[in-house]
């Protein structure tokens, strides 16, 4: 058996794959998408083979930021018998989730990112008509006897633990409620998307620094490089100047510097972080380096 990936997936996908790899021998596929911003579709299309039985990719990609057509993937997916994974950890909270819609058979989402929950938190929809395929890896509810009769229960008990941690729970229902009813899932999509493509269009205007993220395929998430300089020595410096970003380095995927705008950010620290990062490049190009 194979499952088809891409190259930009986070660690929480990848290794769950390699492992199975590992255990059981499957085959992982991994289609190079350069940054998501091209054919998406196509390139997934030309990994997939009579024994593709999953297609397993993020929503959004931690890695440059771009938004995958959900909808669609399901589609070729469907049309090969394969299953639809997907990994929401960078998309619930961020960009609109119509799961029902997008025709996902699987699709992960922690509570602990842009749905504001706490650590330990999140949710897994499964199609009901998929529940018959997608066995348990452990059980704690179904029918049994000493015979080795064996009924999993029906629905999404199937696939639950035992014991959860009542308190990070309901703490999780709280920050969704809140979500929802004070601050606003539209607006929140609207607010994240905007600040994004400020913080793009801002950062895209310094010289010496490149865009690795698709602008027609973006939410929140920018994604860039610094000629002459580490995505990690970036971070470093700015976190000096008191803004925090992060870099991304897991391959196969690429090495970048990567702002997350939330809707809780504003547009004043968009343009504060443009100009630190102007600053650092203009201070890196002043000083020569130790192994020049």
């Amino acid at each position: 058996d194979e499952v088809v990936t891409t190259n930009l997936e986070h660690p929480g996908l990848m290794v769950p794959l390699s492992l199975l790899a590992h255990r059981w021998g499957v085959k992982i596929r991994i289609a190079d998408i350069a940054d998501g911003g091209g054919d998406v579709v196509g390139t997934l299309a030309e990994a997939m083979s009579p024994r593709t039985r999953a297609v397993a990719l993020s929503h959004v990609m931690w890695s440059s930021g771009a938004v995958m057509p959900l909808r669609e993937i399901a589609a070729l997916a469907r049309s090969h018998h394969a299953l639809t994974v997907i990994d929401a950890a960078q998309a619930a909270g961020q960009v609109p989730v119509g799961l029902h819609a997008f025709g996902v058979d699987a699709y992960a989402m922690p509570g602990q990112k842009w749905l504001c929950g706490p650590e330990a938190t999140g949710a897994l929809y499964v199609r009901t008509d998929r529940t018959g395929d997608i066995q348990p890896t452990h059980l704690r509810y179904a029918q049994t006897d000493a015979t080795g009769f064996l009924l999993p229960a029906t629905g999404a008990n199937r696939y639950e633990i035992g014991e959860f941690y009542g308190p990070a729970v309901l703490a999780q229902e709280a920050a969704l409620t809140w979500l929802r009813d004070e601050v606003g899932m539209e607006w929140a999509y609207e607010r994240v998307a905007a600040l994004g493509r400020r913080c793009f269009q801002a950062l895209s205007e310094i010289d010496g620094v490149t865009m690795a993220t698709p602008q027609h395929r973006m939410a929140g998430l920018v994604c860039f490089r610094v000629d002459g300089m580490t995505p990690q020595e970036v971070t470093a410096k700015l976190y000096e100047r008191g803004i925090t970003i992060r870099y991304v380095a897991y391959p196969p995927g690429p090495v970048i510097a990567r702002v997350s705008n939330g809707w809780w950010n504003t547009e004043e620290e968009i343009d504060q972080l443009a100009v630190a990062l102007s600053d650092v490049i203009a201070e890196a190009r002043s000083s020569p380096r130790s192994d020049a």
